[in-house]
């Protein structure tokens, strides 16, 4: 009697775990356990629905969430495959996989008479009620219910606009707005690569306020209908290219950023532009996990992890991979995702899993730079500190940002809003500080390049500004207040410099810069390139820096066919560290010599510990002293134990010197570090391994 009542109850407890949703346990294991604290970082995978044809057991291995899209063509070829996907996508939902439905709300594959962009959905109800159905279409037979978050668009945005506005003419569907543009704007719709002047900043104005307007509609109608889901807008990853959308203005519970680049820094500075704008909502970034050109199946690997880890350290809250396969002999042109047939697809199938599982491990990190950095997208190849924050300078100006938490600004733009010049003049009078890279524009141009600014930066007054170019020598000798010693020659020399009528206490030029005539004789050149300002002797005041050096080059030989920007990066590096150490104080985040190439990323834990990740983007191994600002984190002074949570041990235990906790570090190339610096001599109850082996051919 007993084995029947047990029986029975087995088996009405298997059915309300079905009922429910809930996974009966497995005899066997299918995947190893992921150990996930609160908070842990997503990991997701693309698929396109060919990819759903995949096995279940296949699709076990999945470990966190997945995104799902795939094309949206015609009504007829478009639910050719909906039903299979959907049992699918219901199917992973009900193994616990966090479903991240992609809606793509432009018909895209429709023919091009029938194609539309943003200006036709902001202008023609009837396109409106289109993108309502496109989006109502995706429900066919996909439960909502089933669902985590929802991420609206993907690339359609951008690929509407990113050939066509430099097309002469402008395709039709641009171009019919030409009445509409001029009587809003009184300005004539011509291709962007033949604007000029104010044309530029106008035409930005004008279909960002249509694209904002479109994708915040699209926001509103998918929220009042499932207002459970997580909503991303899916975002460029260069701000103001692309989409011409600012994402600051966008309704969005989370952003999903497409980043296929190489370049490690690239992500970072991506990473960081949305973490400044949004700290508290999630960022979700696409890496590439294809490979490129020229790229060896080692390499791949490699650039894989190091991609990972410097997304983790810059804040992302989801990571995941894209993963095309261009056309070879043997392998179709198109493969991709997970459903990649090739032996290196698979293996890197393997390997981002494994990657995944260590992601998974650790919680999500919340860096707080003390720089910030507003203008070019290109100033991650500087190289000038270890962390930092970067804003465009319309989110500067426009944006609710806490400009208190910072203690140096660099600006690196040429024109500016008046609200940019009143802004920072506020902070430098606060105490704030700045360094202009590139000078503060010629001939104190606005924004719109209409005239001069009505407002002046405090480091400007009255001063005239001229271009200095040519063969230059660069003298810099102590003492000065920087503490700099530098000599150099410029031979392909470019700077703005200012003219002030008086100098002392207020303005302090440094180094002098001299003429290399064609005979060979020197002549001191006129006005200051580089000078620093302080209002008065107020130490409460800020300090600007002033370096008007925009090309440079040590080669006689350079000219704009090959020039690069190596020799611009060594200036600036050689004049930005000693302002920001020697004179500021602020060592922690400045890459000095030393730390070159490193990327370092600290955060407080819910436990009061920190977290510091150090990843050595550079080919060379780095041997210095980190240094740990224990002010900064509300920690008191004392002895604090470093445990090294990729190596799974305790370095030691260090006594503070004064508000600064001080020790050795050394790093091989292409190593990353990760730390739990703790008054406890506890060692965390989880570590990570950060270079998973390679998968071998046969795996």
């Amino acid at each position: 009697m007993l084995a029947k009542v047990l029986a029975l109850t087995l088996s009405l407890l298997f059915l309300i775990a079905v009922l429910t949703g809930c996974k009966a346990p497995a005899a066997t294991p299918t995947a190893p356990p992921v150990i996930r604290p609160p908070g842990g970082v997503d990991t997701f995978h693309m698929s396109m629905g060919e990819g759903l044809k995949f096995s279940k057991d296949k699709w076990k291995s999945l470990v966190n969430n997945c995104s799902v899209f795939w094309g949206m063509g015609s009504e007829d070829d478009f639910f050719d495959t909906e039903k299979e996907v959907a049992e699918r996508v219901h199917w992973l939902a009900a193994q616990g996989i966090k479903i991240n439905y992609r809606v793509w709300w432009w018909n895209l594959f429709a023919p091009p008479e029938e194609q539309h962009n943003a200006l036709d959905i902001y202008y023609d109800e009837s396109y409106r009620q289109e993108v309502q159905r496109i989006i109502d279409n995706h429900f066919k037979n996909i439960n909502p219910e089933k669902l985590w978050a929802l991420t609206l668009s993907e690339e359609e945005p951008a690929n509407a606009y990113r050939w066509a506005l430099d097309a002469d003419p402008l395709p039709q569907d641009i171009a019919k707005y030409g009445d509409t543009y001029y009587e809003e704007t009184g300005f004539e719709l011509k291709p962007t690569n033949q604007m000029n002047g104010t044309e530029p900043e106008v035409f930005f104005e004008w279909l960002n306020s249509k694209n904002v307007w479109v994708f915040n509609y699209i926001y509103d109608y998918v929220k009042s209908k499932w207002p459970h889901l997580i909503i991303f807008q899916s975002v460029s990853a260069r701000p103001m290219d692309w989409a011409y959308c600012e994402p600051y203005e966008l309704k969005a519970d989370g952003f999903m950023i497409g980043m296929y680049s190489e370049n490690p820094w690239d992500i970072y500075h991506v990473v960081r532009h949305y973490k400044t704008m949004f700290p508290d909502k999630p960022v979700h970034v696409t890496l590439l996990g294809s490979q490129v050109e020229g790229e060896s199946d080692v390499d791949v690997f490699e650039r894989i992890r190091e991609h990972a880890w410097i997304a983790y350290l810059a804040g992302a809250d989801g990571i995941g991979w894209f993963m095309h396969h261009e056309s070879r002999p043997g392998v179709n042109y198109g493969e991709w995702g997970w459903y990649r047939s090739d032996e290196l697809g698979q293996r890197l199938y393997l390997y981002i899993n494994q990657l995944n599982r260590e992601l998974m491990k650790l919680p999500v990190i919340k860096p707080q730079p003390q720089v910030l950095v507003m203008g070019h997208y290109d100033f991650a190849e500087l190289g000038l500190f270890t962390e930092y924050d970067t804003v465009s300078q319309r989110c500067f100006v426009k944006a609710d940002l806490d400009l208190s938490r910072y203690k140096l600004i660099v600006v690196a733009a040429h024109r500016f809003y008046e609200e940019t010049v009143l802004k920072l003049n506020d902070l430098v009078r606060a105490g704030g500080n700045v360094i202009f890279l590139g000078g503060t524009g010629y001939g104190y141009k606005n924004m719109m390049d209409t005239g001069a600014r009505e407002n002046r930066f405090l480091v400007e007054g009255d001063a005239p500004v001229s271009a200095l170019g040519g063969y230059i020598e660069i003298n810099i000798t102590e003492p000065n207040l920087l503490g700099i010693s530098l000599q150099y020659e410029d031979w392909f020399h470019y700077s703005l410099t200012l003219h002030p009528e008086a100098l002392g206490k207020t303005y302090h030029p440094i180094g002098d810069f001299w003429w290399i005539n064609e005979d060979g004789t020197r002549s001191k050149a006129e006005g200051y390139p580089l000078l620093l300002y302080h209002e008065g002797v107020d130490p409460a005041k800020g300090w600007m820096l002033y370096w008007g050096l925009q090309t440079s080059s040590r080669s006689p030989e350079t000219t704009w066919s090959n020039y690069d920007e190596v020799d611009l990066r060594f200036l600036h590096r050689e004049i930005c560290r000693p302002f920001t150490v020697n004179l500021l104080g602020l060592e922690d985040f400045i890459a000095t010599e030393e730390k070159e190439g490193l990327v370092i990323a600290e955060s407080k834990l819910g436990s009061g510990d920190v977290f510091v990740g150090i990843q050595n983007t550079s080919t060379q191994a780095r041997a210095f002293t980190y240094s740990l600002d224990l002010e900064r984190f509300g920690l008191p002074q004392g002895k604090y134990w470093v445990h090294s949570i990729d190596e799974d041990l305790t370095l030691g235990g260090f006594e503070s010197e004064a508000t600064h906790l001080r020790f050795d570090m050394s790093l091989d190339e292409k190593v990353v570090k990760m730390l739990v610096i703790s008054s406890s001599e506890l060692k965390p109850p989880y570590s990570v391994e950060t270079a998973p082996p390679i998968p071998s051919p046969d795996a």
